[in-house]
């Protein structure tokens, strides 16, 4: 019997929207990823970094679906990786700390990819 993903969802929405934006022309459509997400599996967390005060229009669709906005103030001396950072730093902390969670997405723009053993 194969053992069903517990999933914790990690979103690097800064870069994603951007991403979205630039090559498909729309929205990020935060629902669509949860749905293929839940295909796979149980989302038991969610999270999205970001500069929130950028992102007005998305934090409705985000708040709905239920996902942990995480705030990323920019440095003065520049922050290009810093949500990356934090992104790992938290997944890093949950694959340790959390032994019910046994996967997360390994989607570069959505989110880093870590694997934790199910065994």
């Amino acid at each position: 019997m194969e053992q069903k993903l517990k999933i914790a969802c990690f979103i690097d929405f800064d870069n994603i929207e951007i991403g979205v934006k630039s090559t498909l022309h729309r929205e990020f459509d935060v629902a669509a990823v949860l749905d293929a997400l839940k295909e796979r599996g149980e989302i038991v967390t969610k999270f999205a970094y970001a500069n929130w005060g950028r992102q007005d229009s998305a934090t409705r669709a985000l708040s709905e679906h239920a996902v942990q906005m995480v705030q990323r103030d920019p440095s003065p001396r520049g922050d290009k990786n810093g949500a990356d950072i934090n992104l790992a730093l938290d997944a890093l902390e949950m694959a340790f700390t959390h032994d019910h969670i046994n996967a997360s997405p390994s989607s570069a723009a959505i989110a880093i990819s870590l694997r934790w053993s199910t065994s």
